[in-house]
């Protein structure tokens, strides 16, 4: 079950940060300035979430060779969680305006 969760993660992960990556290139190149910089602003939510879903597993897979281990899942859990709480912090306390200006 655990190797489904991760090709699902990394089926979106991918997915997502390609479009997401041809967003930028369209705005970048002066394409849809009007509606795609608010699409823009909430992909990339979605792409960190599914970045760490699939290198949480990926990560548990890797060090528990196929045994079951609670422990290491609390850990990598709580790492993947506090990872994710920065990451909601950098994004939502900073404006992109505000990191322009830095």
């Amino acid at each position: 079950m655990l190797h489904s969760l991760k090709n699902a993660a990394a089926f979106w992960f991918y997915l997502l940060a390609l479009l997401l990556l041809a967003g930028l290139i369209l705005v970048k190149n002066g394409i849809l300035m009007l509606t795609l910089p608010a699409f823009l602003h909430s992909l990339d939510l979605p792409v960190i979430i599914a970045a760490l879903i699939y290198g949480a597993s990926a990560l548990y897979l890797s060090l528990s060779r196929g045994k079951t281990s609670v422990v290491l899942g609390a850990i990598i859990g709580v790492i993947s969680l506090a990872l994710l709480g920065f990451l909601l912090y950098l994004n939502f306390a900073f404006t992109p305006q505000a990191l322009i200006a830095i």
